[in-house]
């Protein structure tokens, strides 16, 4: 009797052993995956990103060099005093850059991406933009900040860089939803009825800025996970007046 326990016992540590290895090789690699990304992302920005624009005097990123690189290019987003700095794309669906990144390669982060539903030259009612929370803070992790309202008053500027133009637009309101909500709508009867919608996502958000909208408004949402992964955080973001 006991032989056969000490038997079984020892199969038990060895079974223990060999799973603590294979999560650890898949940690390490995970970890590899995550930093050569970041490393990649971090070669993109310092060769594309150039001065800052002034109007449309110049170009403050390198487009011609970013559509080599990937011809899904759009633009790119950024937030000021984040880290969320990066190139933006789009594809006919939204599923090919949820685990490939901007250039090509298999990433469990992707790229950041407009919905395909959406205008790529920001003319729509409401862009909506996804992008991963990484657990290395990369990618959209950042947003999270906008859960606190001193954050959120303290980073209220979004800048695309699109074509030669460098765009402002400022915090609308913040929100946590179930992942079936209509932040993420993007096409609308007219400008009363998206007018409207914005009244309804101000009314549920956790932070509202008070900004004064109108008809003729439009809105950039910017969309990623929030909690167990079964919420979504959107940070909706209106052109500066």
């Amino acid at each position: 009797m006991a032989g056969n326990r000490d038997k079984a016992l020892s199969v038990l540590g060895t079974a223990c052993l060999v799973l603590c290895v294979v999560c650890g090789i898949s940690l390490f690699r995970r970890r590899a995956e995550l930093r050569s990304a970041a490393e990649t992302y971090d070669k993109i920005r310092s060769g594309s990103v150039l001065a800052e624009a002034e109007g449309a005097v110049a170009p403050a990123v390198d487009e011609e060099r970013l559509r080599g690189i990937n011809p899904d290019y759009v633009f790119w987003l950024e937030i000021p005093g984040t880290e969320i700095s990066y190139p933006v794309v789009q594809a006919e669906n939204n599923s090919d850059y949820l685990r490939v990144s901007f250039t090509g390669k298999p990433f469990i982060g992707g790229c950041i991406f407009v919905d395909a539903a959406c205008p790529a030259d920001l003319s729509g009612r409401n862009t909506v933009i996804y992008g991963h929370r990484m657990p290395d803070g990369t990618m959209f992790t950042g947003l999270e900040g906008y859960l606190k309202e001193d954050f959120a008053r303290e980073h209220g500027e979004l800048r695309i860089h699109i074509g030669r133009e460098r765009r402002i637009f400022r915090l609308f309101a913040v929100l946590r939803e179930d992942a079936q909500e209509d932040y993420a709508r993007t096409t609308f009867a007219d400008g009363g009825a998206f007018r409207c919608w914005l009244d309804d996502q101000r009314s549920r958000a956790l932070t509202d800025t008070r900004l004064e909208i109108t008809e003729d408004t439009h809105a950039v949402t910017l969309v990623t996970c929030a909690g167990d992964g079964s919420e979504r955080l959107a940070v909706i973001w209106i052109p500066e007046e």
